[in-house]
């Protein structure tokens, strides 16, 4: 076999491999679009049961008990998580009046010493201002 037909047959090969990679890519999408598909419609059957329990009109039974249990156990937590939420939302607006009212008083009591402090000095001028005219 001479140098020309080894080069010819690694092309062919590479060329061999890269179509076949490239045919399995485009499988492998086909497999992860079906699959996609059967995670929505799983979740579509799932919520569909669920709607159903959640108005009486299905019994769970077996092994799936347990999980639509497990579902509305989580619901509460949610439910009371949710609850914790607006409390603590609450307590901050409850916190944040209080510093603002906080600040107002302060501003409120600099303002009033600020101004005993300018009456103190105007006394303190007139006074200076009658001895110096005596």
């Amino acid at each position: 076999m001479g140098l020309l037909d080894k080069m010819d047959n690694k092309i062919k090969t590479f060329g061999s491999k890269q179509q076949e990679s490239s045919e399995i890519s485009s499988i492998n999408k086909k497999i992860k679009e079906e699959e996609a598909k059967i995670n929505l419609s799983t979740s579509d059957i799932g919520e569909f049961y669920w709607n159903e329990y959640a108005e009486g009109k299905f019994t769970p039974t077996g092994d799936s008990l347990g999980l639509f249990k497990g579902i509305e156990d989580s619901l509460k937590l949610i439910e009371g998580y949710n609850k914790d939420i607006e409390s603590r939302r609450n307590i901050g607006e409850e916190e944040r009046r209080r510093i603002d009212e906080e600040t107002r008083n302060i501003e409120e009591q600099k303002r009033k010493d600020a101004e005993v402090r300018r009456k103190a000095a105007e006394v303190e001028r007139l006074r200076k201002e009658r001895e110096g005219s005596k």
